[in-house]
């Protein structure tokens, strides 16, 4: 009878059993112990090479979840970028019409309302474009609390005209 372990685990014994005809020597006694030795350093072996897989699964899953941060950092850099693009020509565009509005000494009232219909258009993409940013700035690591209503709120606002349209109230 011989242990099988290793440093740090006990797997168990190796027993081997003879027929009447067979004596036990010192020759199998080492033998059994070689067999034993041997035995337990593949037992070894297989538990560092489970440890192995173990930890490149754990690190395969980290991989994928970098990965997924950084394309989510990216689009929000590119969002914030887009957004600080669109603000320069809204406020040109509302400047432009408020002119307008000041130069027509009387303008009808189709022509008033068609005004203010595209102030009010413009006054919209301002607002969207600040929840964008708002949006973008919020990935930078820390967490805040959220208040779930107002979250509801926002994107009710923000989809209300596009669900409008294809007939949703």
């Amino acid at each position: 009878i011989c242990n099988l372990r290793s440093e740090s685990n006990h797997y168990g014994i190796l027993a081997l059993g003879f027929t009447e005809s067979q004596r036990w020597n010192p020759a199998l006694a080492d033998l059994c112990q070689i067999l034993a030795e041997q035995i337990s350093v593949v037992m070894h072996n297989v538990e560092l090479f489970t440890e192995i897989a173990k930890v490149r699964r754990e690190l395969e899953k980290r991989h994928l979840q970098l990965m997924h941060s950084n394309r989510v950092a990216a689009i929000g850099e590119l969002a914030a970028g887009v957004a600080h693009e669109l603000n320069s020509p809204l406020a040109a565009t509302s400047l432009a019409i408020e002119s307008v509005q000041c130069m027509l000494s009387s303008p009808s009232k189709g022509v008033e309302a068609l005004l203010e219909q595209a102030l009010q258009g413009i006054e919209r993409s301002k607002i969207i474009v600040q929840r964008v940013l708002s949006q973008s700035a919020m990935g930078k690591g820390e967490q805040t609390p959220l208040d779930l209503k107002v979250q509801i709120e926002e994107t009710a606002r923000f989809l209300g005209p596009q669900l409008e349209r294809r007939g949703y109230k």
